[in-house]
């Protein structure tokens, strides 16, 4: 029992830190005590599971990270094409932008040289969720569909096509954020380009 209460309060801290970057806050500025107050806690509470302010960030971002993944995998895995999985993970990110979730903050945090070394040190201690929490499992896995369907082709290098596919995902997401709530884009005509464009870049 006591074990469950600490997984609870844990996934409490870590919805409290996705929240508060979602109100617009800032990593660097962001506090314990406001972390603790979201969560409904107490602050020395917090240091129970935390050594530090960056290793709480760093452990809130790979698990909403590896939640993420796990649930884009599994809802790709109910899609019959290698396009509706595509199109599926551009919804996602989609969605996410809409929401401002926390999540699309994870590339800026690599800006912060604390939490870069943070996330280095979890890294090596071989941390399991650091490690499942790799947002290219869902590019490889839809290489792979892609490959089975005979979409994508096998003329190029794991890393080349790893880096055409996340670079469109990518290109779709800064779309989105930059036109949103402009009706004059299309973002299902753009869902499509990109799709087009990947099958040409990396198709048979």
């Amino acid at each position: 029992m006591r074990d469950n209460k600490k997984t609870d309060k844990i996934i409490a801290i870590y919805h409290a830190v996705e929240d508060i970057i979602a109100e617009g806050v800032d990593i660097a500025t962001m506090r314990v005590s406001d972390i603790a107050a979201k969560a409904g806690i107490g602050k020395g509470t917090t240091y129970e599971y935390f050594t530090s302010k960056e290793e709480l960030v760093v452990k809130a971002m790979i698990y909403l990270v590896d939640s993420m993944t796990k649930r884009i995998l599994n809802n790709m895995q109910k899609k019959a094409s290698f396009h509706d999985k595509f199109m599926l993970l551009l919804e996602e990110m989609e969605e996410k932008v809409k929401q401002r979730a926390c999540i699309l903050k994870y590339f800026h945090m690599l800006s912060d040289l604390n939490l870069c070394e943070s996330m280095h040190d979890l890294l090596l201690d071989n941390d399991e969720e650091a490690n499942n929490a790799n947002p290219m499992r869902v590019i490889r896995y839809l290489l792979e569909e892609g490959r089975k369907e005979g979409v994508i082709c096998d003329r190029y290098s794991q890393s080349y096509m790893e880096t055409v596919m996340f670079s469109k995902i990518i290109a779709f997401v800064v779309y989105v954020d930059n036109v949103f709530g402009n009706k004059d884009h299309d973002n299902e005509v753009m869902k499509q380009n990109l799709y087009d464009g990947l099958c040409k870049e990396l198709g048979v």
